[in-house]
């Protein structure tokens, strides 16, 4: 009775809507953990399109959706047929993915395929993705056409994220309208998603040549209304871009009552928009600000914009500082103001970097001081010393050369040179080959890029052309040296007159993916980044970001990043770690792949693996301090912290890492 009650069920489960059987291979289940998708990732870090391309038309869900997302990081031309035909995918999953992995193909061959995928498509999902990946593959007529769709409701979430999101890849690509911007500042002015008015912020903020002084009444209007502050911070770049007394007024009156420093951090930077005499006031007073991101920020705009007569306040202000990379930025904000007729304060000035220098035991401080000792000339001989000096470290090194590069490209050297500028800058180019010559890395690519600026006319400096940098370029090791290497050769491919990145690599990535490793970690894996200044919890993404997360994992539990600093630390930005040199320019003998899945840097806390361009990642990450949507698609996210945020936001240069516990 049982057996024919259960075919009874069977036929009027066939008989019903909806009530039909799942293929057993068919139905959606990724695990990292799988045999399978190990396999299709291995395809994918070891870029081997064409075995990839032989999964397209597995019977298994999953199996497709692994492909599409593999082909993602890969961005092969050669898979862009393939990856349409994955548009009509009876899975919206499948389909979501190759949509995104279309448009990191870069391919202008997917435009057409993507438009008409879009007409076709019935899940909003995928076509916010078709919409975005739009803004990566097409052109201007192409902006046009998705710049002027006004039909989507205040509540087509995902269209709008679309919309908004293509936009904005139209403008990292600098395509840029009219149409565009417009279409941002109305998404901004609707009552659209936090998430949409934050990518149409970001866009008023980034994009380049836009005029938006037009949309100033409208802009201020949303500012004074927006309670996020991942849309005010952008907004209040915006606000500055606008060039209008009203827009500062705005700013102003607002920084006393804002209570994000990254938004306060925003509003100092919108000020170098304006003339110095009406952002003076608001960049003092954010000089002083309790936060030091705020009043680095300020330091920084202060040294480059104040005009002379605030010198001496300036100077004030750096002595009465108590965090040192602030007074540093303000000492050097004093000097570089100081009228260059004033050679005795300058010399002073100078004179009291030096002696700090010489009292610090803080690497860190001490090249901040060896910058600003660079905006006096004067100072060359001694910044030379310290640099090649024996006993030098790598941070010293690398901070001074750039403290020499600084001097270099000043725009008012050969004011502040004086009767002795052309023998300055003789010296300069010696001290330029002499790094070169020397096989550091960081005082290498650093006088690399120097070298090949065009206005500053550096091939006449070296009669016997690039010669000497064939020696050094030898030497260089691969793949620890790949951003060193490339930039030197840039530079000797400048002084032949050949196409400046002929020759240029991305080494092989030698570091297959430690499997067993990862089969060990646990479902859901952790890890604790502890300071003196607190604990910070983090969540891997080991589906997501298999390599990079077994790479960090690996390096945790051998110790490598312990006593390792937080050695860059950008003000609403990132905090930056992991460097064996503790300079930026470290790295060890290996290099791991791009893992560029469909995964967005749109809030704070993201961790991504820094690098010198695709596959060329290895032991330094950074945490962001907000989102940062220009990152997507192009460095890899591998974590998001869970727990301390509060702690990297109080994050400083020089900050030690004393350990990473994973669990």
């Amino acid at each position: 009775m049982k057996t024919v009650y259960n075919y009874l069920v069977t036929i009027l489960c066939l008989l019903s809507i909806g009530c039909l059987p799942e293929e057993p291979d068919n139905s959606y289940n990724f695990s990292i953990k799988d045999e399978k998708i190990q396999e299709i990732i291995r395809f994918q870090d070891e870029r081997n399109t064409d075995e990839l391309l032989g999964y397209t038309e597995h019977p298994n869900i999953t199996y497709r959706y692994a492909v599409a997302n593999a082909l993602a990081s890969v961005q092969d031309e050669k898979s862009v047929s393939a990856l349409v035909t994955f548009l009509k995918d009876e899975d919206e999953r499948v389909r979501y993915v190759a949509a995104y992995a279309l448009g990191q193909t870069k391919s202008a061959d997917a435009t057409k395929p993507i438009l008409k995928s879009f007409g076709e498509e019935k899940s909003r999902k995928v076509q916010g993705a078709l919409l975005e990946a739009i803004g990566k593959t097409g052109d201007k007529e192409n902006l046009r056409q998705i710049s002027t769709v006004r039909n989507y409701r205040e509540t087509d979430t995902l269209l709008l994220e679309g919309q908004s999101k293509g936009i904005y890849r139209f403008m990292t690509r600098d395509i840029t309208l009219p149409e565009g911007t417009t279409r941002m500042i109305e998404l901004l002015q609707q009552n659209t998603p936090s998430s949409v008015k934050q990518v149409a912020a970001d866009y008023l903020r980034r994009a380049k040549d836009i005029k938006i002084a037009q949309y100033e009444k409208e802009l201020i209007e949303v500012f004074e209304k927006e309670a996020t502050a991942n849309v005010r911070m952008f907004l209040a770049s915006a606000l500055g871009k606008t060039k209008q007394d009203s827009a500062l007024v705005v700013l102003s009156n607002a920084f006393d009552t804002e209570k994000d420093y990254r938004v306060k951090v925003n509003m100092i930077r919108a000020l170098r928009d304006y003339p110095y005499k009406k952002a003076r006031d608001l960049a003092l007073k954010a000089a002083e600000d309790n936060n030091p991101n705020v009043a680095y920020t300020a330091a920084a705009y202060l040294r480059k914009n104040a005009a002379y007569y605030d010198s001496k306040i300036i100077y004030k202000l750096a002595e009465a500082t108590q965090n040192w990379r602030v007074k540093s930025e303000l000492f050097a904000a004093a000097l570089a103001r100081t009228n260059p007729a004033f050679t005795k304060t300058r010399y002073y000035y100078s004179r009291a970097l030096i002696r700090d220098f010489e009292g610090s035991k803080n690497p860190y401080e001490k090249g901040a001081l060896l910058i600003a000792m660079a905006e006096n000339p004067v100072n060359l001989e001694y910044i030379e010393q310290v640099v090649f000096d024996s006993m030098a470290t790598p941070v010293i090194k690398s901070y001074g050369i750039q403290a020499l590069a600084e001097m270099r490209i000043n725009p008012e050297l050969d004011q502040l040179a004086g009767s002795k500028a052309y023998t300055t800058k003789a010296r300069l180019a010696q001290i330029f080959k002499r790094a070169i010559e020397s096989g550091d890395v960081a005082m290498i690519a650093t006088t690399s890029g120097i070298l090949r600026q065009e206005e500053l006319k550096m091939r006449r400096a070296y009669p016997g052309g690039a010669g000497f940098m064939d020696n050094t370029l030898k030497k260089l090791q691969l793949p620890r040296d790949v951003e060193a290497y490339n930039e030197l050769k840039r530079t000797i491919n400048y002084f032949r007159g050949f196409d400046i990145e002929r020759g240029t690599i991305t080494p092989e990535a030698k570091q297959p993916i430690d499997w067993e490793l990862i089969n060990n970690l646990p479902k859901a894996p952790t890890a604790i980044i502890s300071t003196k200044k607190g604990n910070i919890e983090i969540d891997l993404l080991a589906s997501e970001s298999p390599g990079s997360v077994a790479n960090f994992v690996k390096l945790a539990q051998d110790g490598f990043f312990k006593n390792k600093n937080f050695h860059r630390i950008v003000p609403n930005f990132v905090a930056q770690g992991g460097c064996p040199r503790g300079d930026g320019w470290g790295s060890l003998d290996y290099s791991i792949r791009s893992e560029l899945g469909p995964q967005y840097y749109n809030d704070e806390g993201y961790i991504g693996m820094a690098s010198a361009g695709k596959d060329t990642e290895c032991t330094q990450w950074f945490i962001t301090h907000s989102p940062t949507h220009h990152l997507d698609g192009r460095y890899t996210i591998f974590a998001k912290v869970s727990r301390g945020m509060d702690i990297v936001h109080k994050l400083e240069i020089g900050d030690i890492i004393e350990s990473v516990e994973i669990r």
